[in-house]
């Protein structure tokens, strides 16, 4: 964790201590986040598509966003097109 998001999460408001540093507004902790997701693929009738898929989304993007090279902007439109 760099120093950044250690200050964003410091000054989160709530007590400071073990446990999900994110919680819903009455102080409960958030359900399975997979769970969660897998629901909403089945409202928004996305098939075949994974939570993990979404690692893979995130890192091509981040890659190329950051001038990566001419072959990981091919392989993030491959992918795309999947």
């Amino acid at each position: 964790m760099n120093r950044a998001v250690y200050d964003v999460l410091s000054n989160l408001p709530g007590k400071k201590g073990e446990g999900p540093v994110f919680r819903r507004r009455d102080g409960a902790a958030w359900g399975d986040v997979r769970t969660a997701f897998e629901h909403a693929c089945r409202r928004a009738k996305i098939t075949e598509f994974r939570f993990h898929d979404l690692r893979h989304t995130c890192a091509s993007g981040s890659s190329c966003a950051a001038g990566a090279s001419r072959r990981c902007r091919r392989s993030s439109a491959a992918a795309s097109s999947v």
